[in-house]
């Protein structure tokens, strides 16, 4: 250890480790101000998340004084999935309380800076030390108290070189943030511009294009309402539903749903095949989480058309390219005429019948589509190759971040 150092038990260097509890009632007795209640997904290793901050009034707060929050406390969760994720408790949600997942952790200021601690509960060493002990119980995973109060921290003993190590770590952060930043605004960017390009050609009405109905050039087929005490554990036919089509991607391993092997051959007219073009018709009032199009690939499974989800074909596959419906079907110009047919107050729905009456824009020349299909793709594959590689640059600014933690508690940042 570097000299100046100090091994301590938590118990050693606090003044307080405590955790809450639910108000009796819980959510229900919540109120729309009064004191805060802090609950576990209030708090993040980047900091305090106000979403979705509870409140609780003064009655339910008396019950729970000894968890009173402090400026500069630190908060630590201490059960569920999101157990070791830790922040620094800010003034502006003050006066507070905690709940049973979320441990105060209030330090001696005259031995340890809270900051210091926030960031070492944050590094990789630590924040794998403090998952260790957890305790494996039977839904969650939980640290007690006494784990706490027994659990290790090694820092200097001079606070100045303890705020020093904090100085160097707020500049270091500050850059690797607002360099992800800048990088997830190229994102935005690219994914931008490859949606303006998607508006731009299927806002198109010049001549030798054709506008037609989705009705006059397609069919529908709407899925089947299987019953859930049908299904099997385990077989070769999935039922394809609408979380598989998350984001306009195939994803069969979200909640599998497998149902006899002699429903393929029973409901064949719901069975999929490669090729065909699928949209979920249910999501959530106020957001685009629905009208998501995917075209199924090959699979190892028989696929089985769930309800709520729409099949949809083309009449005649020498006068509408299907590859081209499909773009059509995901550009942003059909989409928010889709969105405002949804009906519903808590649930949005689309109807297919609505669905077939709205229009598309199309060249009557089937080889002008073509090209079209064959110059997104290529624009897809260049968007695509330009988001991984500022995805990859924003995991490489993560790990730096990791590798400049580990640094600062091993003593050697300076």
């Amino acid at each position: 250890m570097k000299e100046g150092w100090v091994i301590k038990k938590l118990d050693e260097i606090t003044s307080k480790i405590g955790s809450g509890a639910t108000p009796r009632g819980g959510q229900s007795s919540y109120k729309e101000s009064g004191i805060s209640l802090i609950r576990s997904m209030n708090v993040h290793d980047h900091g305090f998340n106000a979403y979705k901050l509870a409140f609780i009034d003064d009655e339910q707060a008396s019950k729970l004084k000894n968890v009173t929050v402090e400026e500069n406390d630190v908060l630590l969760n201490i059960t569920g999935a999101s157990v070791a994720r830790c922040c620094i408790a800010p003034r502006d949600i003050l006066p507070a309380r905690v709940n049973q997942h979320v441990s105060i952790i209030r330090l001696n200021n005259d031995t340890i800076e809270s900051r210091f601690l926030h960031y070492a509960l944050t590094s990789k060493q630590y924040k794998d030390l403090l998952l260790g002990i957890g305790e494996q119980g039977a839904t969650r995973q939980a640290i007690t108290k006494i784990q706490l109060q027994n659990f290790k921290i090694a820092f200097p003993t001079c606070l100045k070189e303890q705020k020093q190590i904090v100085a160097i770590l707020d500049k270091a952060f500050a850059a690797i943030d607002q360099a992800k930043a800048n990088i997830e605004k190229n994102i935005q960017n690219a994914q931008e511009l490859f949606q303006s390009k998607l508006n731009q050609i299927f806002s198109q009405k010049g001549d030798g294009w054709e506008e037609k109905t989705l009705g006059e050039i397609c069919h529908v087929l709407n899925g089947f309402a299987f019953k859930s005490k049908d299904s099997v554990e385990k077989s070769n036919t999935q039922l394809l539903r609408m979380g598989n089509l998350y984001q306009n991607v195939l994803d069969l391993s979200r909640k599998p749903v497998f149902y006899p092997d002699s429903f393929s051959e029973e409901y064949n007219k719901f069975l999929l095949k490669e090729g065909d073009l699928i949209m979920s018709l249910t999501g959530t009032v106020d957001k685009t989480d629905y009208g998501y199009t995917v075209r199924i690939p090959k699979t190892n499974v028989n696929l089985l058309l769930n309800q709520r989800i729409m099949k949809i074909d083309v009449h005649d596959s020498s006068s509408l390219n299907k590859d081209y419906l499909m773009n059509y079907l995901l550009s942003p110009v059909f989409l928010s005429r889709l969105y405002s047919t949804s009906s519903g107050t808590r649930q949005a729905n689309l109807s297919s019948r609505t669905i077939l009456t709205l229009t598309i824009n199309y060249p009557s020349n089937i080889k002008e589509q073509h090209e079209i299909v064959e110059k997104l793709k290529h624009l897809r594959v260049q968007t695509s190759y330009l988001v991984l590689n500022y995805a990859n640059k924003i995991s490489n600014l993560e790990e730096l971040k990791k590798s400049i933690l580990q640094k600062a508690f091993a003593g050697e940042l300076t």
